[in-house]
């Protein structure tokens, strides 16, 4: 059940990726940079083109980097217990057990 759990948490965590963080050299066609893939595309040279596509496939075109914005924690916990002189007897348990 956890495994299942984690499993949909990762799933979650990917479908999130929208925020472009960089441009980065890659392979996938989803991601290339439109200025990139009008110069390989829209070119008339055929030289070019098939130079387009092999830096697609060894991963040479230039495309952006998504980043998935992390869900931040809640961050650990301060506890402040009044240790002063009117917190005597019956008040000082009741602020270390709660």
């Amino acid at each position: 059940m956890r495994r299942l759990a984690a499993a949909k948490r990762r799933r979650r965590e990917e479908e999130r990726r929208e925020e472009v963080h960089s441009v980065t050299l890659g392979g996938d066609p989803a991601r290339v940079l439109p200025a990139e893939l009008a110069a390989g595309l829209a070119s008339r040279d055929a030289v070019r083109r098939r130079d387009f596509y092999r830096r697609l496939v060894e991963g040479g075109v230039l495309s952006h980097e998504l980043r998935a914005e992390s869900p931040s924690g809640r961050g650990p916990v301060v506890a402040l217990i009044d240790a002063s002189g009117s917190m005597s007897g019956e008040r000082i348990e009741w602020a270390v057990a709660v």
